[in-house]
Formats: structure tokens, sequence, C-alpha cells
């Protein structure tokens, strides 16, 4: 994975939300790393959450057990 610069802020934001949620949803156009944003996060906030973390990737979802588009 390519380096991972100018997102302090946004991860910062993130975990203050996770601080005092349980659920996060980002938002956002195509492309601009919203993913790779999540699995940051989640990998620094794995020591904080004893249950562990979840990603969901809403980006092809699946119904019926079979993702949508296959």
């Amino acid at each position: 994975m390519t380096s991972f610069i100018g997102r302090a802020r946004e991860i910062a934001q993130i975990k203050g939300f996770l601080s005092r949620t349980r659920l996060v949803t980002l938002t956002g156009a195509g492309g601009v790393g919203k993913t790779r944003l999540a699995l940051r996060v989640t990998a620094q906030a794995l020591e904080d959450f004893c249950d562990g973390v979840w990603v969901v990737d809403l980006a092809r979802p699946i119904f019926n057990g079979r993702c949508s588009g296959t």
C-alpha cells in the first residue's frame, strides 16, 4: 500500500465519532479514499475495542448470499 499522507484530521475526527457511537458511515464520491481511510482507522482502533472492529463495504451489496453484479 502506498503512503498515507494528509489525512490526520479525518482520522482524528473518525476516531472521535467511534468514541461516541458504535457505527460510523463514510460517504463521498468514488475514488477519494474512503475505504483506505476506514481501513486505516479500524487498524488503529483495534486496541480500543476488545471485541474487534468491522468494516462493511457497501459498494457491492450482497443479496441472497451473492454479490450484486455477479
